[in-house]
């Protein structure tokens, strides 16, 4: 090997920030998934788990660009 490896890649802590809030805010997991389903139906159920899909990426852009700004 030439040093190249992913022992090498250390992310800035800007990412590291983002990762964590965008993985917070993500998908949950399947047993909310579920009870969204039997509360509301299959479908919305799956349009919530879009919804925060999308939600969790544009505030995962924003707070990356606030925290670029500031660092």
């Amino acid at each position: 090997m030439s040093g190249r490896g992913f022992g090498r890649c250390r992310p800035a802590p800007v990412q590291l920030i983002v990762f964590a809030l965008v993985t917070i805010l993500y998908i949950p997991c399947i047993s909310v998934i579920l009870v969204l389903a039997s509360e509301f139906g299959w479908k919305k159920a799956h349009a919530i788990s879009a919804l925060e899909v999308v939600l969790a990426i544009a505030v995962g852009g924003i707070v990356f660009r606030a925290l670029s700004l500031g660092m």
